[in-house]
């Protein structure tokens, strides 16, 4: 069994469990209140007075064209675009100051776009969490990342590292991440597991994605 299978099917609760308790041990009763109401939003039974999860969208930018994605589709994308390379960090910060003044607890390092292109992306991982936002989630496809820059990321306070493949096998992800390097990903996932077994930790928590559809149906048993 591949390390993409092992990262979807190794016990999500689990692993999940053991992140929970790590953030909880950071950051006390807080962390516990956000996920409880976390939760309760997501069932419609309570709505904050300011979210407690904002996503940005740093540039308008992927170094792949995936089929399922508005990168992937050019008429899609191309009304989308903007002259704005990206993000400038006077309105990142901007926006995390008003975070931090609301109490807000999470935030997401992407959107449509691949956050990695964003060259001070740690510098702005860094700021999020001096200013008090507890979880920094980042969806990546990771054929960009390398191993020093993931050192730089989890020292700035990434908590949760997110692989976007859809696939278990090269062919696949050849059709579902065209341009991308499966093998490098695979072996960026085996570092990361070993660097938090090294460092005793959950953080940054990280999985695979896989959404089923007509390229990957079959994978799902293998």
């Amino acid at each position: 069994m591949g390390i993409v299978q092992d990262q979807l099917r190794l016990s999500t609760h689990k692993r999940r469990a053991l992140f929970e308790k790590e953030m909880m041990s950071l950051h006390g009763d807080r962390y516990t209140q956000y996920r409880r109401d976390y939760k309760r939003a997501g069932l419609f039974e309570f709505e904050p007075e300011f979210p407690i999860y904002v996503m940005f969208e740093q540039t308008y930018r992927c170094n792949l064209r995936c089929p399922s994605c508005i990168q992937g589709y050019k008429p899609a994308r191309e009304n989308f675009k903007d002259d704005t390379k990206r993000m400038s960090i006077d309105t990142f910060k901007k926006v995390i100051d008003e975070c931090s003044r609301e109490k807000c607890p999470s935030i997401s390092m992407h959107s449509n776009d691949e956050p990695l292109l964003v060259k001070d992306l740690e510098k702005r991982i860094r700021y999020a969490k001096d200013s008090g936002i507890m979880e920094i989630i980042m969806t990546t496809n990771g054929s960009l990342l390398t191993k020093e820059r993931f050192h730089e990321l989890a020292d700035a306070g990434l908590t949760n590292l997110l692989f976007s493949t859809d696939a278990a096998t090269p062919e696949v992800y050849a059709q579902t991440r065209p341009g991308g390097n499966f093998e490098r990903v695979v072996e960026m996932m085996k570092y990361i597991k070993e660097y938090k077994k090294e460092n005793e930790t959950s953080i940054p928590y990280t999985r695979a994605s896989f959404v089923q559809s007509l390229l990957n149906a079959h994978e799902t048993q293998a």
